[in-house]
C-alpha cells in the first residue's frame, strides 16, 4: 500500500492538527532525499493524534497545496484503516508529487465531469450549460472566472453545494459522477476516476 500526505505549501498540516513536517529534498539528478522521521507518538488514534495518511483512492477527500508520498516507520504502531485513512506513530515524507497542481486538478475535474456528462444530458438533452462550462474551463483552466461558470453549470445537476475553486472542484465533480450511478456503474466509475487521477497527477 502506498500512502500520501497533503500539506500546505510550507510543510504544515492543513487537514486538522498543527504539525510541521520535515520535507524531502530533490537532488540534482531528480531523485529525492527523504525528510527526517517524525517524532514518535505513543498511541496514535485516527482523527485524534498521530501522523495521518491517505491512500490514492481518497486523496480528493482532503485538501492541500502539496502532495507527498509517505513512508510509515517499520516498527511504528498504527490504527485500522478507515475510509482510506490511517494514523501512525511515526512516518517520513519520501518525495513530493509534482503533478499535484491547481492546473492539473482543474483539468481532472473536467475529465470527471465529461465522463459523467451523458448521464445528465440523457435527462436534460437541451441543457448545454454543463458541456459549455467544461469547454470553458478546458480552454482557460487557470482563469478564476471560468470557475464562476463551472459553479453555475454544476448547480444545474440538482446537487447541493458550491463547487468553489481548486482541488475541491475535482472532489465535487467526482462525488457528483458517482452519486448519479447505480452500484455496479458507480464502482466502475470510481475505478476509472482513480486510474485517471493516477495518470494526470503522476502517482
Amino acid at each position: 500500500m502506498t500512502w500520501y500526505k497533503l500539506l500546505d505549501g510550507n510543510g504544515g498540516a492543513c487537514n486538522g492538527g498543527h504539525g510541521q513536517w520535515s520535507l524531502p529534498a530533490e537532488n540534482a539528478d531528480g531523485t529525492w532525499t527523504p525528510g527526517e522521521w517524525m517524532p514518535e507518538v505513543a498511541n496514535p488514534v485516527l482523527c485524534v493524534c498521530g501522523y495521518h495518511a491517505v491512500d490514492a483512492a481518497h486523496l480528493l477527500d482532503c485538501r492541500g497545496a502539496a502532495l507527498y508520498e509517505l513512508e510509515i516507520a517499520p516498527t511504528a504502531k498504527y490504527t485500522e484503516i478507515r475510509e482510506g485513512k490511517i494514523a501512525v506513530a511515526s512516518a517520513r515524507l519520501l518525495r513530493r508529487i509534482a503533478g499535484w497542481t491547481e492546473h492539473n486538478l482543474r483539468l481532472l475535474a473536467c475529465d470527471y465531469a465529461e465522463h459523467a456528462l451523458p448521464i445528465y444530458e440523457r435527462c436534460h438533452p437541451t441543457d448545454r450549460r454543463v458541456r459549455e462550462c467544461i469547454e470553458t474551463v478546458r480552454r482557460c483552466p487557470d482563469d478564476p472566472g471560468a470557475w464562476v461558470a463551472w459553479a453555475a453549470a454544476w448547480a444545474a445537476w440538482d446537487t447541493a453545494g458550491d463547487v468553489g475553486a481548486g482541488a475541491w472542484a475535482a472532489a465535487w465533480a467526482a462525488w457528483a459522477a458517482r452519486a448519479t450511478a447505480e452500484d455496479a456503474a458507480g464502482d466502475a466509475e470510481t475505478a476509472w476516476q482513480l486510474a485517471r487521477l493516477r495518470e494526470v497527477i503522476g502517482l
